[in-house]
């Protein structure tokens, strides 16, 4: 039976990464500075703690898909379906959106296609693409690593791809980008942590403390920097900057577990969702948002709880459309 090879730490991994994801898109009460008060302090913490939505995903992936080498078939044939599902979806986006010509307009789409997604969320099956292009060579890589040689690479990639980037926006310096050094840099990083992270998983003390450390400090900074520009300070929004990195390692190493006795027909079935709701929610959280907004509270903390309440609507009407296109061909293929 699948249930019984499944592991359901991953599927709650992924369903609390999809959730994440739709909280990371409504950050509206962070974005909407008001001064420093409990509201706003507590929308910078959920702020962050959601930015580690995409990085969860990706460390899913890598434990995954990194257990053994892959085939070019495999690896060429899932990167084409992807790339398939980001033009169908992004076109989808696009006819949506405003638009400088007509629908039928095909050159003018592809030339905003290759430039930058319809939606912004889009920006992860762009990535997928090029990391299913990459697979048959890194797992034969990581295939063959030790315990040692994860650590050295992580250890680079923590460094030179993550702390670098971090303290250059934190203290304003900048390095030759003739330095470059693309194997510890980028995204790669989190796939092979994901599969690090499932075959030596750290302390769960350890991990509470790093992360909420991590959590403390680039709150902190960030309602530091706010409060000199009287406006809510963006700088540290990055998935690769190093706190934010171990708020991800803390996280996934709490949830994850090499081996899951307890299965769930219920948690598999709505992991089974997770990629439709990510596809669709953008859509809908607006089209929502649009709708509840006027009675959405002005401020104090019950505005945070309205907002993860709209979110938590918006998760269970995506996971609803995208359970009846699963069972009407050909559209269940867009949402797979």
């Amino acid at each position: 039976m699948i249930m019984k090879e499944r592991n359901v730490s991953f599927d709650l991994l992924k369903i609390l990464a999809c959730f994440l994801v739709i909280v990371n898109h409504s950050s509206a009460v962070f974005i909407q500075f008001s001064g420093l008060n409990s509201s706003w302090v507590l929308a910078t913490v959920t702020f962050f703690i959601a930015k580690t939505a995409v990085p969860l995903f990706m460390m899913v992936s890598g434990a995954l898909l990194l257990n053994r080498q892959r085939s070019y078939t495999y690896s060429f044939t899932k990167a084409g379906h992807f790339f398939l599902l980001l033009l169908i979806w992004d076109y989808g986006y696009w006819l949506l959106g405003p638009r400088p010509v007509a629908w039928w307009r095909l050159d003018a789409y592809l030339q905003h296609f290759f430039a930058q997604p319809a939606a912004i969320h889009l920006w992860y099956l762009y990535m997928l693409v090029g990391f299913y292009l990459m697979l048959p060579f890194i797992s034969r890589l990581t295939a063959n690593f030790t315990k040692k040689d994860f650590e050295i690479f992580l250890g680079f990639w923590i460094g030179f791809g993550t702390t670098v980037p971090f303290f250059q926006a934190l203290l304003h310096f900048h390095i030759s980008p003739y330095f470059q050094l693309p194997l510890y840099m980028g995204f790669l990083g989190y796939f092979v942590l994901g599969r690090y992270l499932f075959l030596y998983p750290p302390r769960k003390m350890w991990l509470v403390l790093v992360g909420l450390i991590s959590l403390v400090v680039v709150s902190g900074l960030t309602i530091s920097q706010s409060l000199v520009d009287q406006r809510a300070y963006l700088g540290f929004d990055n998935v690769l900057f190093l706190p934010v990195v171990l708020i991800a390692i803390t996280l996934f190493g709490l949830i994850a577990a090499p081996t899951s006795p307890k299965q769930s027909a219920v948690l598999a079935w709505i992991s089974q969702l997770t990629f439709g709701i990510y596809l669709s929610h953008f859509v809908i959280l607006h089209t929502i948002v649009r709708h509840l907004e006027p009675l959405i509270p002005a401020g104090g903390l019950l505005k945070n709880f309205t907002y993860l309440l709209i979110d938590a609507l918006v998760f269970i009407v995506a996971g609803a459309l995208t359970w009846v296109l699963q069972h009407i061909k050909p559209f269940n293929r867009l949402v797979s």
